[in-house]
């Protein structure tokens, strides 16, 4: 099911920073791919790395749900490979270690959850596909993305992840699967994900909160609930989180501080050698006055707007049931569900 929102949020107004779409270039970009991707596809186009893995992200997940997994395939791979390079030696990785650049102007690169969900749903795809060692692959790196922040590393608590890695290996040809049991796989995506906002006097803070909650409806087989996405957004490690990037807030606080008070001294320091005609004193408080000044303006320019982009096709949770058939399946899509079965 293609969300209507997301046709209609891919509509805007043209940004300043985005380029027009030719039509012939953007025939020859579709001639693979479902005419109702077009919108989402001239998107990818008209806002180039900047929102690449974003848009990657988004039109993955939409031909996975269309049925077509090699399609999914190959654009979540763009989206992984951009992730993976996004700490890379060129000037847009320089850009986004500067703390003198707004966060929003950055390549998307995308919070821990989001990461860790393009190669959730990259590793699904191999899955359709039957390439098992490439799906558990995918897991694995989902796996660390989950445990990697822009300037700190935790340890990974995305357990479906985990569990998912292990039923690609168990599948993977050439290894003999355990006793008898369950060869079927059912993963049920439900809900909406998890929404970004940004908050703070700078609008420096990252927040989350949580989106629509599921509505399930009667299942086949029982279900487990395997992934709370918002927990995931709103946890590192496993401990909760109130904000992330508030670290730049207190740099742009902590500059201006610093300004302000080589500023005092230094008017001090002059108001104190004023009537003793101490020229080197009174040039040490010029200084301080001009230091601080400095530090102020540095201060300002650092803008620490939180990037609130996101990748706003992931589910609220995600549940999964097991169980034995003898029967061919493929993957399908239902509403309210972007992946049904994905393995027999």
């Amino acid at each position: 099911m293609i969300p209507v929102a997301l046709a209609v949020a891919c509509a805007g107004p043209q940004r300043a920073w985005e380029r027009p779409v030719p039509a012939a270039e953007l025939a020859v970009a579709m001639a693979d791919k479902p005419a109702v991707l077009a919108p989402y596809v001239e998107t990818l186009l008209a806002q180039g790395p900047r929102n690449a893995v974003l848009n990657h992200g988004r039109i993955g997940f939409l031909a996975f749900e269309l049925g077509r997994p090699r399609l999914a395939q190959a654009q979540l791979e763009n989206a992984a490979q951009a992730i993976e390079t996004v700490y890379a030696d060129n000037p847009a990785a320089e850009l986004a270690r500067s703390n003198f650049a707004r966060e929003d102007v950055k390549d998307f690169k995308g919070e821990p959850f989001e990461r860790a969900m393009v190669f959730y749903y990259l590793g699904l795809s191999y899955l359709a596909l039957g390439d098992f060692e490439n799906a558990r692959a995918s897991f694995k790196a989902g796996e660390y993305q989950d445990s990697l922040s822009r300037a700190e590393k935790y340890q990974a608590d995305f357990a479906l992840l985990n569990f998912l890695a292990g039923w690609a290996a168990r599948y993977r040809p050439g290894l003999t699967a355990p006793a008898p049991g369950a060869n079927r796989l059912t993963l049920f995506e439900a809900g909406g994900g998890p929404i970004k906002w940004a908050a703070g006097a700078h609008r420096q803070l990252l927040k989350v909160r949580a989106g629509l909650a599921p509505r399930l409806p009667a299942p086949a087989a029982p279900l487990v609930k395997a992934a709370d996405l918002y927990h995931q957004a709103s946890t590192r490690g496993g401990r909760a989180v109130d904000a992330v990037l508030a670290g730049k807030a207190v740099f742009k606080e902590g500059m201006l501080a610093v300004g302000g008070a080589m500023v005092d001294l230094g008017l001090a320091v002059a108001h104190t050698v004023k009537d003793k005609g101490d020229d080197t004193a009174a040039l040490i408080g010029l200084g301080f006055i001009v230091s601080g000044v400095a530090a102020a303006i540095a201060g300002a320019a650092a803008r620490p707007a939180a990037d609130v982009r996101a990748l706003d096709v992931l589910p609220h949770s995600i549940f999964l049931a097991t169980d034995r058939t003898d029967g061919a399946a493929a993957p399908r899509s239902v509403p309210g569900a972007a992946v049904q079965r994905v393995h027999d």
